[in-house]
This record gives structure tokens, sequence and C-alpha cells, in this order.
């Protein structure tokens, strides 16, 4: 049996079991003395600075768009910048210290010209000197103009990739350059749809990219589990592998409830009784279904498709309950339920491969 004991615990018992005092009872802001310090704590920042950098290099780059970072405050902002600063230095090593041939050469020509930026007000006459950095170096790359220009190698001043921010720019800014915003600040009601209303601009890149709607990843220090509100996903913190573990979870469990009267709408359609859904990680297949059982399975990738994708998927499985094989009578029969099967089909051609959490 282990004996637990905490530096400012009241007793220790032989339960197997460490009593909690009220102090280790208190949620984690609450240890920082205020919400305020929690949300500017370093090492916090860190990891979630981190963590952007991962997401931003791998889902927002490629694109060639770029990033907000709303913090809770001035000194949040401009340590958001530092250990962005930071972040980027990290992960071009991490891409160099790999073999050649495996080396993202086009990801080792835009970071370095990646800049971020901290957008702030002066505080006081007294402000730290970090801030006052921060805010000087905006000014010279006249940062809010140049992030909302395109990527331009041969304009160095175009290579603001991240504006960090706590209260301007979440109104009366129009970039639509920029894909993503990372919250970490509470925002409410108009403020909230002031933001989503600013940074939610459709833009057609050179590249035939097209970007549509955003949703906005929020940290949340109690959240146990990713959750959905409004346009909003709101997620604990923690590294990207368990990120990724929870929004599979949050596809899957979501995917299950909207997916199945979609399937039992079409099953009534097409005379057919289906005894079970299941929404999971497929090997190699967007859907599959078994022979001895009337029962349908579902990648939970496919929730991150169209809904119209989504259709044209539930009726090509019910479909091989009449058809096992893709032969003329299957298609026949796809095209009388879904007569626009052909358009879902090319989009996953195309895009398939990029739905990835």
């Amino acid at each position: 049996m282990t004996v637990i004991g905490f530096p400012n615990a009241i007793k220790i018992t032989f339960t197997g079991t460490p009593l909690l005092t009220e102090r280790h009872k208190q949620t984690t802001y609450e240890r920082f003395g205020t919400m305020t310090a929690y949300l500017e704590s370093k090492d916090r920042i860190k990891k979630i600075a981190e963590d952007i950098i991962e997401h931003y290099t791998e889902e927002v780059l490629p694109n060639g768009l770029k990033a907000q970072v709303v913090a809770t405050s001035i000194v949040a902002a401009c340590r958001y910048k530092y250990e962005l600063e930071e972040a980027i230095k990290v992960r071009i090593e991490k891409e160099l210290s790999k073999p050649a041939c495996e080396r993202d050469e086009e990801l080792l020509k835009q970071m370095p010209f990646m800049k971020v930026c901290a957008v702030v007000s002066m505080s006081d006459n007294n402000e730290l000197g970090y801030i006052t950095r921060a805010r000087r170096d905006a000014a010279e790359m006249d940062a809010i103009e140049s992030f909302k220009k395109d990527f331009n190698y041969d304009k160095p001043e175009s290579g603001v990739a991240i504006l960090c921010v706590c209260d301007r720019l979440l109104t009366g800014f129009d970039a639509p350059v920029e894909q993503v915003m990372y919250l970490d600040k509470n925002l409410r009601e108009h403020d909230l749809m002031q933001a989503i209303a600013r940074v939610n601009r459709t833009k057609v890149m050179k590249s035939g990219y097209v970007k549509g709607r955003n949703y906005y990843l929020q940290y949340h220090g109690e959240a146990k589990e990713i959750e959905f509100k409004g346009r909003n996903f709101y997620a604990p913190e923690g590294l990207k592998e368990k990120l990724n573990g929870l929004f599979k979870e949050f596809y899957r469990k979501r995917g299950y409830k909207f997916i199945t009267p979609r399937v039992h709408k079409y099953a009534d359609m097409m005379g057919l009784t289906i005894e079970e859904i299941a929404v999971l990680e497929l090997k190699s297949r967007w859907a599959s279904c078994p022979d001895k059982k009337r029962k349908v399975n579902f990648h939970r990738k496919v929730m991150m498709a169209p809904a119209s994708v989504i259709d044209y998927l539930i009726v090509h499985e019910l479909c091989h309950f009449k058809h096992k094989r893709h032969n003329a009578e299957f298609w026949n029969e796809v095209d009388k339920y879904y007569p626009e099967y052909q358009k879902q089909v090319a989009w996953l051609k195309i895009y398939g491969a990029a739905l990835e959490v």
C-alpha cells in the first residue's frame, strides 16, 4: 500500500486514497489567485503556444492564410507573441532534424518568413519593457495592414502571419486572409458575435483553395472534454495528442446523433429496416454494412464532410442491402434516391484525404 501525503494536508490516512484539503479542491485558476493570473501564466501560455503553432503550420499555413490569438490582457497578448516566436523556432529545428528525404522544404521556406506581432495599446507610463518592445515592433512593421496582405516572399512585411491581441481588432476589423481565431479570453454575447462577424470572411486563394466558415477553438481550464456551443469549440488545455483524441471522440458522439435520423429517413424511403448504426474508426472505408446484420458503420471522419456528402454515403451503404456489388443496378438505385451523387463522389476524391482532426 502506498502512502501519499500532501505538503499542506490536514492529515494522512492509510486508506490508499489521500485526503484532500480545501486547497486541493480548488479549481485550477483559483490556485493562481485570480482568473487573470491563471490566464497570464507563462507556463500555461508556453504550452498553448506550442499547440497553436503545431495546428497553424499543419492546417492553416498550407492554405496561405493567417491567424489571430485573442488573449485575456495586454500582458498575456505580449507573452503569446514571444512564446509563439519560440515555438516557431522549435518547429523549424524539429523539421531540420529529420532526414533530408523526409523534410518539408516548403514548410522550411514558409516558417522563417513568418512574423508574430502583438497589437496592444499602451498600458501606462510604467509598463513592462517587453510590452513596450512588442508594441514598437508592431508599429514598425505596420502590423495591422501587413497582416491583411497575402504572403509574398518579395515583400517581407507580408510575413506577418499571427496577430496577438486582447481587445483591439475584435470589432471593426476586416481581414479575409484570416482563417482562424484562437480564443483565450472570455467573450460574451455582443463582443463574441462581433468578433466572429469580423473574421468570418470568405476568400478564394490563387491556389484555388476556398476559405469558408470559421470555427473557433477556446481553451478552458475546467473543461473535461470537447464541447461545441454556437461557433466555438471549448477544449481542456493539453498537448495536441490529447486534443486529437478528444476531438475524435467528439465527432464520434455528435456524429452518431446527427447521422442516425438521416439513416432512418432514407431507410424508410427505400423500404428498409436498420437495426444498428455505429460511428467508429474504420481502417480504409468511409462506411460499411455487414452481410449478416442490418447494421451500418460510418467512419468518424465522415462527420467533417458536408451534409450532402454524408447523405450520399448513407444512400450508398443502404443500396448495398439491395445490390452487393457496384454494378449498373447498384448505381441506378443510388441515382434513384440521390440523383446528385456524382458530385459527392467527386468531392470525396478531391477533399476526402483532408478530413482529419
